[in-house]
């Protein structure tokens, strides 16, 4: 390579993450503007974090702190799962407002197993099947209102499923 072209791309070089940043800022900036990216979408870090949490602590935290005791909150899970790989749990729910549900085992290695976003005019019921490390609780949180609302149950897992 020569001289002047060395020299040029260097100078290149030095620009490029200007360059970047101007590309990158006038992006983020049209899609905001275009209603594409919405400023909700920050929270994907939390969520993240939420669903990395390795302790229940961690996770309650990431989620938005301990929950009250709700009552309106209808876990279904069996009292004993053959196969913990495929356990079945439901959630029905009579709060007003309710937002997201997400399903809590304390027992797994990361107890944030899945989160549900709940669209305005839904009726709040989930069912799904979850996997569960071994015997222990299963909570169902409600973010309803702003606030956290949850119910448990403990199933026990005769045949290991995650870990």
């Amino acid at each position: 390579m020569c001289a002047w072209s060395a020299a040029r791309t260097e100078a290149a070089d030095a620009a490029l993450p200007a360059r970047r940043e101007l590309v990158r800022g006038g992006l983020c900036a049209a899609l905001l503007a275009g209603g594409l990216f919405k400023p909700g979408a920050a929270a994907a870090a939390d969520e993240a974090l939420a669903f990395g949490a390795t302790s229940m602590q961690e996770a309650l935290s990431a989620l938005g702190g301990i929950p009250a005791v709700g009552s309106e909150i209808v876990l279904t899970a069996p009292d004993a799962a053959e196969n913990g790989a495929v356990v079945p749990v439901a959630v029905a729910c009579s709060l007003p407002g309710v937002r997201e549900m997400f399903i809590v085992i304390e027992s797994n290695p990361n107890p944030l197993v899945v989160r549900f976003s709940i669209p305005e005019g839904t009726e709040p019921y989930i069912a799904t099947r979850v996997k569960m490390a071994e015997t222990g609780n299963v909570y169902a949180v409600v973010k309803a209102g702003g606030r956290l609302y949850a119910a448990c149950k403990q199933t026990q897992v005769t045949v290991g499923g995650c870990g």
